[in-house]
């Protein structure tokens, strides 16, 4: 419809517990708020699903020795992809 916009916006308070980080490790929880941020900017500024996801690998590429790219924490952001494109 003309003049219509449809717009939705994420805020994500993932831990790294939840993001399945080597939660005990210093700095887990810091790499666990730029991972949230990165999706959440992406999500926000309008990016499709690859656009998030590439956003949010770039910043988890960065945290790989708190296990960022481990199986768990891809599977929880494939999850998360799941949830914010139905």
């Amino acid at each position: 419809m003309k003049n219509v916009t449809i717009s939705r916006h994420v805020s994500i308070r993932l831990s790294a517990d939840e993001w399945e980080l080597y939660a005990d490790k210093t700095g887990a929880e810091a790499a666990a708020l730029f991972i949230n941020s990165a999706i959440e900017e992406a999500f926000n500024k309008g990016e499709d699903r690859r656009g998030v996801t590439r956003a949010a690998l770039i910043v988890m590429r960065q945290f790989d020795d708190l296990g960022a790219l481990d199986s768990e924490p891809l599977r929880r952001l494939d999850q998360l992809a799941d949830e914010l494109f139905p």
